[in-house]
């Protein structure tokens, strides 16, 4: 009987705690962020940047086309009530701006472009009520997103 049980819990404790294995989710918590998504192909969490903004981050596990990922991301999140205002690229990335005016906040869907190991996509949507309209100001959203990503896989 207490094999079985012990079976029971072993099986269970992995199905419930299936987050790709290259994602540090040990230190994502540690670092007061909060998990959104825990999928054997995706993880997510969000954390607080300011007062009034908010990052989530997503790790896409596969072999995924990134420019298409791009817009697959940003088609979820029209939805009534949500603008599209525009979308620029870096050398690291995607950004798509979108706004919210009941809210009036701005939404800027990133995706990095580069892989730092390889299927693991960095997605990331930062919520805050600042416009960024300047290519630097987007280059530093793109910046902060993936740096963001970036430190928590192993």
């Amino acid at each position: 009987m207490k094999k079985i049980l012990l079976g029971l819990f072993l099986i269970l404790g992995a199905i419930s705690f299936a987050a790709p294995s290259r994602i540090n989710t040990a230190k994502i918590q540690q670092d007061g962020n909060t998990v959104i998504l825990d999928d054997s192909d995706a993880f997510a969490f969000g954390k607080l940047i300011d007062q009034s903004s908010v990052l989530a981050v997503t790790y896409y596990v596969g072999n995924k086309d990134v420019k298409i990922l791009s817009e697959q991301i940003k088609n979820e999140q029209l939805v009534d009530g949500i603008d599209y205002v525009g979308s620029g690229e870096s050398e690291a990335g995607y950004v798509h701006k979108l706004y919210a005016p009941k809210e009036g906040v701005y939404f800027y869907v990133v995706i990095a472009k580069r892989q730092k190991i390889q299927n693991y996509i960095i997605t990331a949507i930062l919520q805050t009520p600042e416009e960024y309209s300047s290519k630097s100001d987007l280059k530093g959203v793109i910046s902060l997103a993936i740096k963001e990503g970036e430190k928590y896989l192993k």
